[in-house]
């Protein structure tokens, strides 16, 4: 989705199929992807595959409803396709873009035009700055299983709150720790021994957790985008004597 938000993608055609498979995923993602329709100049538009006689399939039996939509997506592309060559218009191509390893093989079975999220925008060699905007994903090196990297504790996050645009640095893998329930309370009417404390607190974290249990673990070393909105709370009265 912050590829797609980037001013330099356009011409962008996202299917009803795909818009709803979204929304039921992520409703967050889905609004964002809402905004970017309605943003004239980028030139994104939704076809609704699912009401057009020439491309609404029906679901077959003992089908999964993901291969249903994956096989509604090719069927969409490839009409697509052919709906540009009758209309003669010269030079114009349909890509699909998906990170499905297995839509794609059959895509390319299909004679369709088809890439990875990653080779395309990595094709794309005038604009190397997109490639900062991609997810990290599960085929990267490395060696991590999973695209999410876990920060716990407060100097991991460096002040970063829920949905700020972060930069994060992967630790190194004898400094991965397991996810744990312990909540770090951070006193400020407290002196500087407290940072102490918190400190063996973290390090006592790291010793029970069980190595099968460790997961990736990164610290924030910088906030690229802050979420900015209002928040409520409320101020507790400092127990120090001035």
């Amino acid at each position: 989705i912050d590829v797609l938000e980037d001013p330099l993608l356009r011409n962008v055609i996202i299917l009803q199929t795909v818009l709803q498979e979204v929304r039921h995923r992520s409703a967050p993602i889905y609004k964002r992807l809402k905004d970017i329709l309605h943003e004239k100049e980028k030139h994104f538009y939704t076809f609704t595959n699912e009401h057009h006689r020439d491309t609404f399939i029906e679901r077959e039996p003992g089908e999964s409803a993901n291969d249903r939509n994956d096989r509604a997506i090719r069927v969409a592309v490839k009409w697509y396709g052919d709906h540009l060559e009758k209309a003669r218009s010269e030079g114009l191509k349909v890509i699909l873009i998906t990170n499905d390893q297995g839509n794609k093989e059959k895509a390319e079975e299909s004679g369709l035009l088809v890439y990875k999220c990653e080779e395309y925008i990595k094709s794309l060699i005038a604009n190397p700055e997109l490639v900062d905007r991609l997810a990290l994903t599960n085929d990267e090196k490395n060696d991590i299983s999973s695209s999410k990297i876990l920060l716990q504790g407060l100097q991991n996050l460096n002040r970063a709150i829920h949905q700020d645009v972060v930069a994060v640095q992967l630790l190194p893998r004898e400094q991965w720790v397991a996810p744990s329930s312990v909540v770090l309370h951070d006193e400020r009417e407290a002196k500087d021994d407290d940072a102490t404390e918190e400190e063996e607190k973290e390090k006592a974290i790291k010793t029970i957790a069980a190595d099968a249990a460790r997961k990736p673990t990164g610290r924030v070393v910088g906030i690229i985008k802050r979420n900015w909105r209002p928040f409520c709370g409320m101020l507790n009265s400092s127990l120090i004597k001035e």
